[in-house]
């Protein structure tokens, strides 16, 4: 049995008061966030094996926000569900896919993601080396809106996601005349405004 943790006179004073309103709203947030995992383990089953690095940060934030009486980010609009979403698919795809050598990383890409098509099978893994490269957080928020947007696009998942539909039908700029080229920047505009949400 390990014995209990002994704090000096000086440290319990130096411990910030527990706020029982912050304290609820914690419990409040984190019952959100295993609500959460449990709807994308059954919405994309080989996807969330554990939380992901957003999943984290934006908890983290959340607290903040709670400690400082602020504006909370929420888990379960639309765009922030999403982008939890596509963000533990590519963690979940780094730790499984890059554990391998590079003859059997397409292998096991196809087992853990058979809807990625196989002439995007390399670009794929590139995007994969390059989340493992860059772990996601507030400083990268421009390389991660790249990744979601590039996973987003390769998956084709617009018919299961109605908010990515919206995005595809959305004008955009009158200077961009190609249709995938104004659907990537406008999922990048997309992805830039649910992880400013999330990751401040």
């Amino acid at each position: 049995m390990n014995p209990r943790p002994r704090y000096s006179a000086g440290k319990l004073s130096a411990l910030p008061p527990l706020d029982p309103q912050a304290i609820g709203l914690l419990a409040h947030a984190s019952g959100l966030q295993t609500t959460l995992w449990k709807e994308l383990s059954l919405k994309e089953p080989a996807a969330v094996a554990l939380p992901s690095g957003l999943h984290s940060l934006a908890l983290r934030r959340y607290i903040g926000a709670v400690t400082a009486k602020k504006k909370r980010p929420s888990f379960i609009t639309p765009g922030n569900h999403l982008a939890l979403i596509l963000a533990s698919r590519i963690e979940h795809c780094v730790q499984a896919v890059l554990q391998v050598d590079r003859a059997g990383a397409r292998v096991r890409l196809r087992e853990i993601e058979p809807n990625v098509p196989e002439k995007e099978q390399p670009r794929f893994l590139k995007l994969l080396r390059e989340a493992s490269d860059n772990p996601i957080s507030a400083s990268n928020r421009k390389i991660w809106r790249h990744l979601l947007t590039e996973t987003a696009m390769i998956l084709d998942l617009v018919e299961q996601f109605p908010e990515l539909k919206r995005v595809r039908l959305a004008k955009g700029s009158r200077f961009i005349k190609d249709d995938e080229t104004r659907f990537r920047s406008g999922l990048l505009n997309y992805f830039n405004k649910t992880l400013k949400n999330l990751l401040g």
